[in-house]
């Protein structure tokens, strides 16, 4: 039998959802890896896999949906609920049909936390917010944006009824594929502090340094640990969603390759992005490798590799004295 207890040291963090929910190509899409939507076959049982961000170690449990595993689940709760810091429940909101099922797994699954006396975050992610659903949800003529507020209100009530809230609720879609590590990055903001200083001082280092659209920071795993948008991109979400996934893909790559390897300031490689540049380097802290990459509406010139390298140099300073 298998032993789904979690090392004290590690966090664990539970995904759980009906069968095609999109659990898994989530969790592949988080960990860098490539999501193959039509051949995706679904979970048998429990999928555990391991992430480590900042020290911190994080076990990701990705509980297969389908109803025959769910009642074996939910049938030994200590085993499979017990130790959970946090829950992601994953609702496909494309399968109508199913809400109500979703909503009453997601309340048994909150009554066995309540019976276990745990309280980990509770997260829900509207899953395949896709292109064609977003039309829809933005057409005042369309039910879905109601539908949307309707089933919101139902998770948000269902787990205060039990003496739980819901943390946060996210719209994914792993054809947006930043709305996927936005929402992780705020679940493992929430276990790791750290995380909060680097974005602020990302925030604040970025900001200083005029011509810059948008940052992103990984570390040598391809995990987002920073991120900042200028203030006048915050209306041009669709392009602020652009810059930020091109940014992640292309430095996901870029730490791949050889160039990627060595760390410093002279290797540095552009990418063309619309009429942007998106800039990227990668940069040592407390002998550990991070990547950063830098979006700015100027050509790709000496300025631009001097803001990208001073930013990535002010990282490295404020990343060491953290360690």
């Amino acid at each position: 039998m298998t032993d789904y207890a979690t090392n004290a040291d590690k966090k664990k963090i539970l995904i759980a959802g009906l069968d095609n929910a999109g659990k898994t190509s989530i969790i592949d899409l988080v960990q860098n890896k490539m999501v193959d939507t039509l051949s995706k076959n679904p979970t048998k049982g429990v999928s555990r896999r391991e992430a480590e961000i900042l020290g911190q170690s994080f076990v990701l449990h990705d509980l297969g949906g389908q109803e025959q595993y769910r009642t074996i689940y939910l049938a030994q709760a200590a085993k499979y609920f017990g130790e959970t810091g946090a829950c992601v429940f994953v609702v496909d909101l494309q399968d109508k049909e199913r809400y109500a099922v979703a909503l009453g797994y997601f309340e048994s699954i909150i009554k066995l936390f309540k019976g276990l006396k745990i309280t980990p975050r509770i997260y829900v992610f509207f899953h395949k917010f896709d292109h064609a659903y977003m039309t829809s949800y933005n057409d005042p003529t369309k039910p879905e944006r109601e539908r949307y507020n309707q089933l919101r209100d139902q998770f948000t009530s269902t787990a205060r009824l039990n003496g739980f809230s819901v943390y946060d609720f996210f719209k994914t879609s792993i054809f947006d594929e930043w709305s996927c590590y936005a929402a992780f990055f705020d679940i493992w903001s929430s276990f790791i502090t750290r995380l909060d200083s680097i974005q602020s001082y990302l925030q604040r280092i970025t900001e200083a340094v005029p011509g810059v659209l948008l940052s992103v920071l990984l570390d040598d795993k391809g995990n987002l640990l920073g991120k900042h948008f200028a203030k006048d991109m915050q209306v041009a979400i669709d392009k602020v969603i652009e810059l930020a996934t091109a940014s992640i893909k292309a430095l996901v790559e870029f730490r791949g390759t050889k160039m990627g390897a060595v760390l410093g300031e002279t290797n540095m490689v552009s990418v063309k992005v619309g009429n942007n540049v998106v800039l990227l380097r990668g940069f040592e802290a407390g002998g550990k490798g991070y990547y950063l990459a830098i979006a700015r509406d100027q050509p790709d010139d000496k300025e631009s590799k001097s803001a990208l390298d001073h930013i990535a140099y002010s990282m490295s300073i404020f990343i060491a004295a953290k360690e």
